[in-house]
């Protein structure tokens, strides 16, 4: 309870009004750039501690901590810093020039998001207009608060206090959960302040809509893809397409090697020979399009003639201009 008091005491003090990144992230950068080190790790360390990070800031200190660990020989934390770094951002990358010693860890770093996931949270709008956030992973126990960045101005509903000033966080409770002022980002928070991750508030789910007799009829069930006779229509016209073009290439295949063998006088026996070979090549093209094509049609008919029973598919009669037809209306 004490230790959670103290977080607590921290992040309100981190809280308001907003600050912005700390300026020792820039001394920090100066530091590595004069190659030292060890006032590099001390510049970051202090950094992460004055809070109020921005995502981005926050994902170039690890990977700066992570870089003066190497170099002071420390691989172990090295892979610490690069797992908080990718868990808030599972997209990062280092240099195509990176060292092989930078490399390593990092790579270690990966394989342990992968297994483990990455930090997630969510953030809903309650009826009250004020924010529900629900963290839903944290492998590296990172997170303990949540925060509205940017509050909806005074006299709004849920508004808390002066334009600038940002509410109180609020502490994770034991189902990894809090509420929050009106707003329309929130943020996740560690126990320094920094903001791990910055969310925009989903709308809730709209209200059911009332049972009775004067209740609007319920919308008819929208059938699965796979289960449409137009689904299985459409691979049949491909496949019979594709039948008959090539019976009609085999047909005219042998023909043609007859046609040669007439008049041989004026040809090879190698020139028949050939069309003979390719109108057997097409004519098991064709023979298999046409079983497939048949195999299409079963479901085709089945579920056309469902969705006909349904009212889903009308055959409607069509004539006009002289000419008579049918057209199919309805929903495929």
């Amino acid at each position: 309870m004490v230790k959670r008091g103290v977080v607590l005491a921290v992040l309100i003090a981190a809280a308001a009004p907003a600050r912005g990144d700390s300026p020792k992230l820039v001394d920090a950068r100066r530091a590595i750039e004069a190659v030292d080190y060890e006032a590099a790790r001390r510049l970051l360390v202090a950094a992460l501690g004055d809070g109020d990070n921005s995502p981005a800031a926050l994902g170039e200190i690890y990977r700066l901590s992570a870089r003066a660990a190497v170099v002071l020989d420390q691989r172990d934390l090295a892979e610490q810093y690069y797992r908080r770094w990718l868990a808030i951002d599972p997209g990062a990358a280092l240099p195509g020039d990176a060292a092989p010693k930078l490399r390593e860890p990092f790579v270690a770093a990966q394989a342990y998001i992968v297994a483990h996931g990455r930090l997630l949270a969510r953030a809903q709008r309650a009826a009250t207009g004020e924010i529900d956030v629900e963290l839903i992973a944290d492998p590296l126990a990172m997170a303990r608060a949540a925060a509205v960045i940017d509050p909806s101005a005074p006299g709004a509903p849920g508004a808390p206090g002066a334009p600038g000033v940002r509410p109180p966080p609020v502490v994770f409770d034991g189902n990894h959960r809090a509420r929050l002022a009106a707003g329309t980002r929130a943020a996740i928070l560690d126990e320094s302040g920094n903001r791990l991750l910055e969310l925009d508030v989903a709308v809730a789910s709209a209200p059911a809509a009332p049972a009775g007799p004067n209740a609007p009829p319920p919308l008819p069930e929208a059938r699965p893809w796979t289960r449409r006779w137009l689904t299985w229509a459409i691979p049949t016209g491909g496949f019979a397409l594709v039948s008959a073009g090539f019976g009609i290439a085999t047909l005219a295949s042998y023909d043609r090697a007859r046609m040669i063998t007439d008049m041989s006088g004026q040809y090879y026996l190698s020139d028949a020979q050939d069309n003979v070979r390719r109108g057997r090549i097409f004519a098991w093209i064709t023979a298999g399009a046409g079983v497939i094509a048949a195999g299409f049609a079963i479901p085709t008919a089945i579920y056309f003639l469902d969705q006909r029973h349904r009212g889903d598919v009308i055959l409607v009669p069509s004539a006009g201009g002289g000419q008579v037809g049918a057209a199919l209306a309805g929903r495929f």
